[in-house]
């Protein structure tokens, strides 16, 4: 499947027909509730498996996702 429409046109936007889900100044968190909920998140993974911090490898698999 060949697509024609680049992904910023109106074209392209039509197509998906993709929800509306608001935008982040409606979430039901707040920014400080947000952090705290992925801090408490990062604390049990860790606690559960080996989290490595070396920024080599950081820096490798950021290169991957990207």
């Amino acid at each position: 499947m060949t697509l024609a429409a680049s992904p910023g046109s109106s074209v392209w936007a039509g197509q998906l027909n993709l929800p509306d889900i608001g935008s982040s100044e409606q979430s039901l968190l707040s920014t400080g509730a947000e952090v705290r909920l992925g801090q408490a998140f990062m604390r049990q993974v860790r606690a559960s498996l080996p989290v490595s911090d070396d920024p080599l490898i950081t820096s490798y698999l950021e290169s991957l996702g990207g």
